[in-house]
């Protein structure tokens, strides 16, 4: 009998940290894969790139209140495909698949790179029900839960070798605006528009610069704006002199 592992994926780093895995585990007769995922566009278009069946289960939404009752609706539905399913493992950097093991025949392993001090949440409701906490080692637990190992998730996919993109600048910056959305987030601000236009004209001085953003750029930089498909991302980024990263929180 086959044995049915699931990857639930909330974030696009979630698909590239996983999907070496998940293409050994389907190449395995005797493994069953599923994928879960949010109904997010980008984590979207990875699957479909990669040409990985998925499942959407549940929502993201923003704000506390939000996501408390995305975290609610979404366990409930993933109990559902749990058992529908019989899921014998739950691979994951999240929170749901953690309380669904508690409910279920399911084991949880997490996957988890940020410190203990800003995200409570994990902390406190996913740690303590996840069999393992796999965790760089440059980073310390609370839990006894936690498997350390010597790198970062960044290693499971960036690797040298990429293939630059074609048509591209040979000198060229990127920046990268987002949205900073997640619970850890809360409080923090990045770049206004001024330093971004202070930025932007630093490195003009040494090459093209490229933006990259969630959001709906002002007019003023849509010229900068790149259009690549999300699994091309990391080629465009290896060929850069620098990738700057931060949040955009003017209208």
């Amino acid at each position: 009998m086959k044995r049915r592992i699931l990857f639930d994926l909330g974030h696009p780093g979630h698909f590239h940290l996983f999907k070496n895995t998940i293409e050994y585990f389907k190449g395995n007769p005797d493994y069953q894969v599923f994928i879960t995922t949010r109904n997010i566009p980008i984590i979207r278009a990875l699957l479909e790139a990669s040409n990985f069946a998925y499942c959407i289960i549940g929502s993201k939404r923003n704000g506390f209140f939000g996501k408390m009752f995305s975290v609610l609706e979404t366990d409930f539905q993933m109990l559902l495909f749990v058992l529908k399913n019989k899921i014998e493992l739950g691979i994951h950097c999240g929170i749901v698949l953690s309380h669904v093991s508690l409910f279920t025949k399911m084991r949880s392993w997490i996957f988890d790179d940020d410190d203990d001090d800003v995200e409570p949440l994990m902390v406190n409701f996913s740690h303590p029900m996840s069999e393992f906490v796999f965790t760089p080692d440059c980073i310390k637990r609370k839990t006894k839960r936690a498997i350390y190992y010597p790198g970062t998730h960044e290693l499971s996919y960036l690797y040298d070798g990429l293939e630059r993109l074609d048509n591209t600048p040979v000198q060229y910056s990127i920046v990268r605006l987002v949205a900073f959305n997640g619970h850890h987030d809360s409080g923090h601000s990045g770049l206004n528009e001024q330093q971004l236009i202070q930025l932007v004209d630093l490195l003009e001085e040494k090459g093209n610069v490229f933006i990259t953003s969630e959001k709906k750029l002002a007019g003023r930089w849509e010229k900068y704006r790149i259009n690549v498909s999300y699994e091309k991302m990391h080629r465009l980024m290896s060929g850069a002199m620098i990738v700057i990263g931060d949040y955009r929180d003017w209208e």
